[in-house]
């Protein structure tokens, strides 16, 4: 069973995170800053768009 998720969950989770509307806008900003090689994209369950991570997926 799945945890209640608390503003504090959320605001640790997706608060500070940049947000991506595509995988493409994502891909680019990567790009740009050279971390391509190690971040991937995941969708966020708070606000459904796209952060980045260097986690294993």
């Amino acid at each position: 069973m799945e945890r209640p998720r608390s503003e504090a969950d959320r605001d640790r989770s997706c608060g500070t995170k940049d947000t991506f509307q595509s995988e493409a806008e994502a891909r680019a900003h990567m790009l740009m800053n050279g971390t391509a090689a190690m971040l991937r994209t995941y969708e966020c369950r708070y606000c459904g768009f796209l952060h980045l991570t260097s986690r294993k997926g």
